[in-house]
């Protein structure tokens, strides 16, 4: 009695693989672990580009006064008279200086010839002028500006 009852049992397993609805959770099993195979492999992939973080650049080079070029120190003369605290930087064939004018941080680029090719004014909310300001806070009326860029080229 117990061979039969072993026999019956192992026959209706074996009946169980053909029947529909296992192979259904079979393959939605398969599917599960084939998508948590996949996230974690997506994740860990994810988690080691962001360690990864490594940068070759050059670091900036400070110029003194006396190794800058007369004419891109006339240009900055120029078009900056009131300029305080200039500190200048040689990037690659151009010279960027950084400065205080009318109590706001200012960069200029120069290059090697003494033009101007960019110059970028920080400031705040206070510095923006009146008709941009409005603009801006009727249609971001519950925000903040903390700070505002003029860039000129």
């Amino acid at each position: 009695m117990k061979i039969l009852l072993y026999f019956h049992s192992v026959v209706q397993n074996r009946n169980l693989f053909l029947n529909p609805s296992f192979n259904f959770m079979k393959e939605r099993l398969t599917r599960r672990f084939c998508l948590g195979l996949l996230s974690i492999l997506l994740v860990s992939s994810s988690l080691y580009a962001q360690t990864d973080t490594t940068k070759n650049t050059l670091p900036a080079v400070t110029v003194t006064g006396t190794a800058i070029n007369q004419k891109v120190w006339d240009g900055f003369r120029k078009s900056f008279k009131n300029a305080v605290d200039p500190r200048w930087y040689k990037i690659a064939e151009d010279y960027l200086v950084k400065f205080i004018l009318e109590n706001q941080e200012q960069s200029a680029l120069f290059n090697k010839r003494g033009t101007l090719v960019y110059h970028i004014t920080y400031g705040t909310e206070k510095n923006l002028p009146t008709d941009i300001r409005r603009q801006i806070k009727s249609i971001y009326v519950d925000y903040k500006i903390t700070s505002a860029f003029s860039i000129k080229e």
